[in-house]
């Protein structure tokens, strides 16, 4: 089952590397972390069933700025903030996929925001 993940993710990188060339930059594409999720900050539980479309559910939710995925249980973690702005909200664990969306949609004032201005 990891492999898949794997696969995926490595398949991802393969296409924001080949993107990149085209007319991106490395920017743009999504920071992710294998065996890694943020906690504290999950905003909405959902059930899932494919990394893909939990990521695309985040990127179109105002505020909502990353993602822990669970393929095992098709859960889908959105999170307000992110391992890069809150680095201590960094915890192991080998079920989870992290990604960071890299163009975040703002939050609806005094939705979800925790402090975040």
């Amino acid at each position: 089952m990891k492999v898949n993940a794997t696969f995926n993710l490595s398949f991802i990188g393969i296409f924001c590397a080949f993107v990149s060339q085209i007319d991106m930059t490395v920017a743009d594409c999504p920071t992710s972390e294998l065996w890694t999720q943020l906690v504290s900050h999950v905003m909405e539980n959902l059930t899932i069933g494919d990394i893909d479309r939990c990521y695309r559910t985040c990127a179109a939710k105002p505020g909502c700025q990353s993602i822990n995925y669970y393929k095992e249980k098709s859960i889908c973690e959105l999170n307000s903030r992110t391992i890069e702005n809150t680095p201590n909200a960094r915890v192991a664990n080998e079920d989870s996929v992290y990604f960071m969306i890299p163009d975040p949609l703002p939050p609806i004032p005094g939705k979800y925001t925790n402090g975040i201005k």
